[in-house]
């Protein structure tokens, strides 16, 4: 993933790309937050929380300021994770930079008691006609089982699972598509119950 790790990305001021691909768009502004709020609160007063992925900052900015140095931050974009080191939101974050599954392997096990899980998939990896579900898996089965051994028993991973597919218009108008929000009982689920943590998502329909 070097050229992840080194491409510049670029913004149109609504949605940021990378090697070509939209990887986030500022209509997921309301949904990132709402999902945010949900984690900040799961890790309750002492928890702290892992998150993958800054993109755009928009559900950095809540975990940064409900868990301030209890929350720690993984980018593995090298411009995006120079981006965080000036973001106020995440100054009292622990900022790392690099690929969340290399850095994981370090990270003692049930050191985390939640993980805000938000990696981007590309088309080439998983082919352009892959559901979320599909590109779930692909992705935490990248870090194999350690975003499983670093979460503490009981602990939650928190994702977005857009359902029903969307296609091109999957952005828009996702803040009145939220129709339900906690454990996935299906599906993608499957992995976290073999490690024995709960998935909780924001679904939309």
């Amino acid at each position: 993933m070097s050229s992840w790790r080194e491409a510049v990305p670029q913004s149109d001021g609504h949605g940021l790309y990378i090697l070509g691909e939209q990887v986030v768009s500022r209509d997921e502004a309301y949904v990132q937050r709402v999902l945010a709020q949900e984690a900040v609160k799961a890790c309750g007063d002492s928890g702290r929380l892992l998150e993958t992925g800054y993109g755009l900052g928009m559900s950095s900015e809540s975990l940064g300021r409900g868990l301030r140095s209890r929350h720690w931050i993984v980018e593995g974009n090298y411009w995006l994770a120079s981006a965080m080191m000036s973001d106020l939101s995440l100054r009292d974050s622990c900022i790392v930079s690099g690929l969340w599954e290399e850095f994981v392997v370090g990270v003692a096990d049930g050191f985390f008691a939640n993980v805000y899980f938000d990696p981007y998939v590309f088309d080439f990896q998983v082919g352009q006609d892959a559901t979320w579900q599909e590109r779930f898996i692909f992705a935490i089965r990248q870090g194999g089982t350690d975003i499983f051994r670093v979460v503490e028993p009981g602990g939650k991973i928190f994702f977005l699972n857009f359902a029903p597919e969307l296609g091109d218009e999957w952005a828009q108008g996702l803040s009145s598509r939220i129709v339900w929000a906690g454990p996935v009982s299906a599906g993608s689920s499957s992995i976290c119950q073999e490690a024995g943590i709960e998935c909780w998502a924001l679904r939309l329909g």
